[in-house]
């Protein structure tokens, strides 16, 4: 965490473990495999993760990267389980969604269409996991995450 900041690093992170698998790939990448280990195991073992799917993600990767498979596809399992889940849940927008309170339906269809993207994606299913991600955009053309990922596959 920057030290030139006049306060620490937040107890929980959502984008943490992000950050540390993405650096940990370039320090993989530049021949420093300590450190890019070391990294892995940081964004693996950040705590109280359970309520940001995409930071499941990213640790989930980083526990494919410290070679511990089965425990990473568990994650992409219940990831696509919770898309799915929500896809079938009869939520509705309330009155406050309009003032950016909620997420609209079709916002929160995005979400479970970018779950079970994230979950293919991580279970090495990149076709599958882009059309979720392409049924995002298309519900919520402002997914910037469900756009990047889905250009990230390619064709």
């Amino acid at each position: 965490y920057p030290e030139n900041l006049s306060v620490g690093r937040p107890k929980n992170d959502p984008r943490a473990p992000q950050v540390a698998y993405c650096t940990g790939l370039a320090c993989e990448a530049l021949g420093d495999a300590a450190k890019a280990r070391e990294l892995s195991t940081q964004a693996a073992e950040q705590p109280e993760t359970e309520r940001w799917p995409e930071t499941r993600f990213y640790q989930a990767l980083s526990l494919v990267k410290l070679g511990q498979r089965e425990a990473a596809d568990k994650v992409f399992d219940q990831l696509v389980e919770d898309g799915k889940k929500r896809t079938r849940e009869q939520g509705s927008a309330d009155f406050f969604a309009k003032f950016g309170q909620e997420q609209t339906r079709r916002s929160q269809l995005a979400t479970a269409h970018y779950l079970i993207g994230l979950g293919l994606l991580g279970r090495e299913n990149a076709q599958e996991a882009r059309k979720e991600f392409a049924q995002a955009v298309e519900l919520n053309a402002a997914h910037l995450w469900a756009r990047y990922q889905r250009e990230a596959i390619g064709q």
